[in-house]
Formats: structure tokens, sequence, C-alpha cells
């Protein structure tokens, strides 16, 4: 073929695409990444490693040349050599004026190939790529195993690289992949693989560029996942990585506030044509809701407005559980925040309830579209999964609230259940402002299923600040299993939950939950299992393509700084003290993993919570307060056992007698 200066000319372009999906799945951010590369190449070859849906490789062959399947074996580096030595040869490389070698790992484009492509045309490297890994003296291993060069060179990531006619008919280009070696990990591929590849090609004299620049070299630890707002807004890259959604936070707090994630979905939804529903479609498939809601910062604080009106000609609902009828009152007096002409719908556990549920609504002029009784063994999941099925699939309603009565098992102080009560009412359902304000994001974000309270950490709940599914993950596995749920739901992530199952949310959301079959002669054998039905709700959404988002009012935002402030403060105080200094946050908590995994200290944590356990059976507390939130954090207790036992005696008991003993005994 002859030169040509333009992505318009009649260069011949051959891609090669890699696909891997666990499951086969063709996402359509895959086909939309597949389209805009037919559009500028001559043949267009994809390689899938592993498994491949009938459906899937029927997606694929729409919007390609040639469909390679192969055992998922050797990571990207060995299906680019397959497809480079047998699918394509090498007598056909030589014909060949540019070879793209890309993946899906990349969601795009966001804007179209051309603009790039037409940029790069006046480069005169001889292999480019989008993104680039910048040098890293200091970095002599990666991932736990030795770099192949004593430090990390400057590289351009395999995701995207575009390789010319001279670079294609170099020796070091053929070198390269008679002389790659097995890639049998993630780790083997990073460094076999990106590094090698990009400066054995240099150090034979080839040419390499970026379509990024080299002035954001400095700006974070991983700029091609960490700084892709920067340079989606100012270097128009039109791809991005998708890692950047749901990569280790602690990658981005070691050097930022972590808000680059939410920033970049933020500037694609604006200033784009590109749909983010076929991210937020695979993300919800793939993604770990944990992992997802954090880096989106899925918590949204609503602006309180005084004297706003109630939203009218919106089809809304709210459904009410009631066990108690003394929190009628209670529970009602919420109602007049929801829009105009709701439909207000009770459910109730005996006749005699209801009917003072019916006289209740009668003397304060409340509209009851429907009082029903079901039994109360199945808690608030029956009232909403069973009883409430047919209101939520036939009623025709663009959002509905459900509420009930909060109660706390076993609960010592009436505040830390008014707490609750407050924190999940504020949030869902505590103002017209607050309401309008859900509404409103329900409206602006079509993908959104659900939003509730943000989960407490005052009193006992203190250790669900840790993300601790405790003894019910076992029980939500076995209702996730009955679903027939495939989406990632980890036991060493946080669960995301709807607190005390008070939520609004989206009838076509709830289609996986509302199959659920409620058992309710089990529930009475297993009564924790209703836990297991207020964790599992937005991971059935998730499977469905929907996500969920924690509201907090703005008043309530006030005291949720602080109380948060407070805490980390006072953890990073004590182990500053002990420790010393920290680079970050990952390296305190390194520090601290470190120091509490040590055999004697479990030991005397398994001893002490013996020992408390029995006080509490007795009531025979010591101090009410500490034993009570000692037994409700662990990781408190371990703090102070080790904190302890690294103390000289003599100071120990100096701090006793200064704070009283039973403040840090």
């Amino acid at each position: 073929m002859d030169n040509y200066d333009s992505v318009y000319s009649d260069k011949y372009r051959v891609a090669i695409y890699l696909f891997f999906d666990k499951n086969g799945i063709v996402d359509e951010y895959v086909t939309h990444y597949l389209r805009a590369l037919q559009s500028i190449t001559s043949e267009l070859i994809v390689v899938c490693n592993g498994k491949l849906t009938v459906s899937g490789k029927e997606k694929l062959e729409t919007v390609c040349t040639k469909v390679h399947q192969r055992y998922n074996k050797g990571f990207d580096g060995w299906a680019y050599k397959d497809v480079i030595d047998n699918v394509i040869g090498w007598e056909k490389i030589k014909n060949i004026d540019e070879l793209i070698i890309t993946n899906n790992t990349l969601y795009g484009p966001l804007v179209p190939f051309d603009e790039m492509f037409a940029q790069m045309d006046s480069s005169r490297a001889d292999f480019w790529g989008i993104q680039k890994r910048y040098e890293d003296k200091s970095l002599k291993t990666f991932l736990g195993k030795p770099t192949v060069h004593g430090y990390m060179p400057d590289f351009t990531p395999s995701n995207f690289w575009v390789i010319r006619k001279n670079a294609l008919l170099s020796k070091a280009f053929k070198e390269f992949w008679d002389k790659l070696p097995p890639l049998n990990s993630y780790e083997d591929s990073c460094l076999y693989c990106e590094p090698v590849f990009s400066k054995s090609l240099v150090d034979s004299g080839l040419v390499m560029d970026t379509y990024v620049g080299d002035e954001r070299r400095f700006s974070c630890t991983s700029p091609t996942e960490a700084d892709t707002y920067y340079q989606l807004s100012e270097e128009k890259v039109p791809v991005i990585r998708r890692k950047t959604f749901f990569n280790p936070m602690s990658l981005y707090l070691k050097c930022d506030n972590a808000d680059n994630a939410v920033k970049s979905l933020d500037y694609i939804k604006e200033n784009t044509d590109f749909d983010t529903g076929i991210i937020y479609e695979n993300m919800c498939r793939t993604a770990d809701l944990s992992d997802f809601h954090d880096r989106l910062h899925l918590n949204y604080i609503i602006p309180g407005t005084k004297g706003e009106a109630r939203l009218t000609g919106r089809k809304t609902a709210a459904i009410c559980y009631i066990e108690d009828t003394d929190n009628t009152g209670r529970v009602c007096g919420y109602l007049g925040n929801l829009p105009e002409d709701s439909d207000i719908y009770f459910v109730t556990v005996s006749h005699t309830s209801r009917d003072s549920i019916a006289a209740y609504c009668e003397e304060n002029d409340i509209t009851a579209k429907n009082i029903t009784v079901t039994d109360k063994s199945g808690g608030w999941a029956n009232a909403i999964f069973r009883t409430s099925r047919k209101v939520i699939i036939e009623g025709g309603y663009e959002y509905i609230c459900f509420l009930h009565d909060v109660h706390i098992q076993n609960n010592k102080w009436l505040r830390t259940e008014e707490a609750l009560w407050n924190r999940c009412y504020n949030a869902v359902i505590g103002s017209v402002s607050q309401v309008n304000g859900i509404i409103a994001l329900l409206d602006e974000n079509r993908e959104m299923g659900a939003v509730s309270a943000m989960p407490p950490y005052h009193a006992g709940f203190f250790e669900e600040a840790g993300g601790s599914w405790g003894k019910y993950y076992k029980l939500t596995r076995r209702i996730y299993n009955q679903l027939g749920l495939t989406i990632s739901m980890n036991e060493s992530k946080t669960p995301i939950y709807p607190v005390c199952g008070i939520f609004w949310f989206r009838p076509e959301a709830m289609g996986k939950l509302l199959s659920l079959k409620i058992d309710i002669d089990e529930m009475k054998k297993e009564p924790n299992l209703i836990k297991a039905y207020e964790y599992i709700p937005y991971y059935a959404m998730q499977q469905s393509g929907y996500y969920p988002a924690y509201a907090i009012s703005e008043t309530d935002a006030r005291y949720e700084i602080t109380n948060l402030t407070y805490i980390l403060r006072s953890y990073n105080a004590v182990a500053a003290k002990h420790l010393g200094h920290c680079k970050n946050i990952e390296h305190r908590m390194a520090q601290l993993d470190r120091v509490l995994d040590t055999d004697k200290v479990k030991k005397e944590i398994v001893i002490e919570k013996k020992a408390e356990q029995k006080a509490e059976k007795s009531e025979n507390y010591s101090s009410d307060e500490i034993n009570y939130v000692i037994d409700s954090a662990p990781f408190g207790l371990l703090l102070k056992k080790t904190i302890k036992r690294l103390v000289p005696k003599k100071l120990w008991a100096k701090l006793r007698h200064i704070f009283g003993k039973d403040k840090i005994a």
C-alpha cells in the first residue's frame, strides 16, 4: 500500500482486539468500541481468551472480520502473540502499514478516534500508545516480584498500541514475541510484557510516542488510572480504563482525595455524546458493589430548603410496615413530605393493629389505599417482598418509599434507637426538600435503583464502620444463591445495603427481589435471616443493572463530618503515638496489621472477649458504657491490648490513675 498522511487515507491498518470476560458475556461497551475500530481499520480480529457465550460470539461477528477463540492462557501478551503468529502470520505482517493492538479493559471511544489518529500522524514515532506509565527508578519490585530492568522504565500500556511498518519489520519486534516468556499471572503480564515491549523496541533504536504528553509525569502514582480527569478534559484522551472505577481506594488516597473517577464520569456525561449507561451496565455486572460505591462517591448530601413545595404530578407511593401501633403516629408524621397525591399503603401484623391504623388515618385525614395484615414472623422483608409484591409490580409507580418502625434487639439505651430512627427517616423522608432531592436524584440517574440512609456507627454499630458482614454473610449468601445471582458479593468487602430496610426504589429494579420465596417457618427457626434480607436487596438490584446510593440531609451531614473526623483523629492519634509517622492511610493500615497480627495479641483478645461476654450475661459490668462499646468494637479492643503490651507497666499504671481504671483498664 502507498503511504498516507491522514486517517482517511488508504493505509492498510489491521487491529487485534483482546476480549476476556469470566462469564463470556459481551456487553454493549465492547461492541461500541469495536464499531469505532472497524471504521478506521481494514481488518479487525477479535481474540477471545476462554469462555464466550453463543449470543456474545454472534455480537462480535457483526463488528469484526474474524473471531479467534483460544484457551484462557498467557493473559493479553500471549493472546496477541497467538494472533500475530497463527492468524495473521509473519508474511502478512510485512504488508501491514499499522497494527493496532488493544483490548476490552478500556471504555470508549468517548470521542471519535479520528482526532487522535490525525494528530498522531504528525508524530515521527515507530510505535505509539495513548497513555504512558512513567519511569520510576525506585521501583525495584512490582506486586511482590523484581522488575526486569531493576526499575520501571517508561512504557505505554498494552491496552492500546499502534505499531507502524518500520517497527513491524524490525528485528526487535519479532524478537520480543519470539522471546516472550510464559505469563502465568497478572503480575507476570505487568512485568514481562508491557515495559519490556516498550523498552526493548526503544533500545533497538525505534522511536516511541504517546498521545498524552510528559507534563503530568509526576501527577500521581498511576496517571493512567488516577489522573484520567485531566487526561479527558485537557488532553482529550478518547478512552478511560475500566480499573479507574474499581481499583483499590488506597491507590487514590495515596496522593489525592480520590475524586478522579467520579469527576471523570461527570465530565463524560456533560461534555461528550458517549452513553455512560453502557459503563454502568458493565460495572453493575462485573464490579464489586463496595468498590463501585466508593469510587463513584455514591453518597449524596441533599440541600435543605425551607418552605419548599411538595412535588405534584408524580406517580409515587409509600408502603408503611408497622408492627407496634404505638409507632403509627411517628411513621405517619413523615408522610406529609411525600409528593402530593402519593398513594399510601399500610402493612401490619394483626387485625387489631389494622383497626388501630385505620382509626389513626381517619382521625388525621390520611387516605390509606389499603391496609394489609401479614405474618409478623417474616418482619419487614415479608411485608415488602411478598405482601406488597402486587403493588410494586402492577401499581405503575415511578418510585416507591418503603418505611417501617425501627427496633433494636436487646437495646440498652433509648437514645441509641432514637438516633437510628432519625438517621433512617431524616435521610429518606425527613423533609419536603429531602424527598424532592431524592426524586431529582433518581430522575437524573436512570441506572440508580434505590436511595437509603448511610450505615450507622454510633454505639454498638461502630463495628460496622469497618465493613463487617459479621455472622450474616453465610445467610445472605444463601439468599444470593436462591436468587441465582452471579455478580460479585465478597465477604472481605464492605456490604452496601438499605439500613433497616428503609429506602426509596424504582419498581423495575426490584424484579429479582420479588421472585424471593419468603419462608415464614424458616424465618421462625432462623431469626438472623431478617438481617440477611436487609443485606441482599442492593446486590439483587445490581444483577438487574441498577446501583444504589446513600443520602443524608444537609443538617445531618454536619454531624456526620464532625463524628467521622473525630473517629479518624482518635484512631490516628493512638496509632501515631505508638507506631510513629505514616505516609498515608495504606501505610498506617500496614503498620497496624503488622503489630496486631501476632498470636499473643489474638490469644489475649479471645480470653478477654469471653470474659466480657460472661459479664454481659450476668449484667455485672465494671463499667456499662465501656464494656458496651468495647464489645461492639473488637478493633478498638485490639488496639487497647496492643498499647498495653507496648507501654511500660509504670506508665500504664500512671495512665490508669489519671484517666480512671474503668476508662482504660
